[in-house]
């Protein structure tokens, strides 16, 4: 088995792989020590990005306890390994069941190194099943899900709440204009989400400020 040393891995969203310029010190980022790389061919690699994945027992025992973690937390990593096809690197994390929970890109050079290394090594034959498309949120960036995510919760709040004069100040915010229609005004809010802004950002900062005082 080949193996890579010193990377960081981020595995704290299940649904989403953030870019590692997106991450950020409150993740729950591993320092590895030591971790088997595999090669696999561009299609499996795809299917690993964009689908849920379970590999077979074989592979889940091949790889079982190899990595080496720094500092172990209280969840215990028995099945990471870092899969490439030459061109793109992924780091993944496999429960007992042999389903990949958790996905994370690797830093700018530790990925150019995980894929020189695989370009010297066989392809990779395993089977694994794929079941769901995983959310594609590449053209959104992790500030911006946020953001918006936030101000959905937020709309739908007042909403309910019968704070109406808060959804008119965020309407006139957002559009520059007057509105007293509140059905209108709730169902634009939210249309309005499809394509998040700096006017989004700039209300997102606007409430955030609102809820410290």
């Amino acid at each position: 088995m080949t193996y890579m040393y010193d990377i960081l891995l981020n595995f704290t969203d299940s649904k989403r792989i953030y870019d590692f310029f997106e991450w950020d010190y409150n993740d729950v980022i591993l320092n590895i020590k030591k971790i088997s790389v595999f090669k696999v061919n561009k299609s499996t690699l795809s299917d690993i990005y964009n689908y849920k994945i379970k590999v077979d027992d074989d592979f889940l025992k091949k790889i079982e306890n190899t990595a080496v973690i720094y500092k172990q937390s209280k969840r215990k990593y028995k099945y990471l390994t870092i899969f490439s096809d030459g061109n793109k690197a992924i780091g993944i994390c496999i429960n007992e069941k042999g389903i990949v929970e958790f996905k994370s890109c690797l830093l700018l050079e530790e990925e150019e190194e995980a894929c020189f290394i695989a370009e010297k090594l066989t392809t990779l034959d395993f089977n694994y099943k794929k079941f769901g498309r995983v959310k594609n949120v590449e053209f959104i960036t992790r500030k911006e899900e946020y953001t918006r995510d936030f101000l959905l919760k937020e709309i739908n709040e007042l909403y309910k709440n019968n704070y109406f004069e808060k959804l008119k100040y965020l309407y006139i915010e957002y559009f520059d204009r007057k509105e007293d229609d509140i059905e209108y005004i709730y169902k634009e809010l939210l249309n309005s989400l499809n394509n998040i802004t700096d006017k989004h950002l700039n209300i997102y900062n606007l409430l955030k400020l609102t809820c410290k005082k």
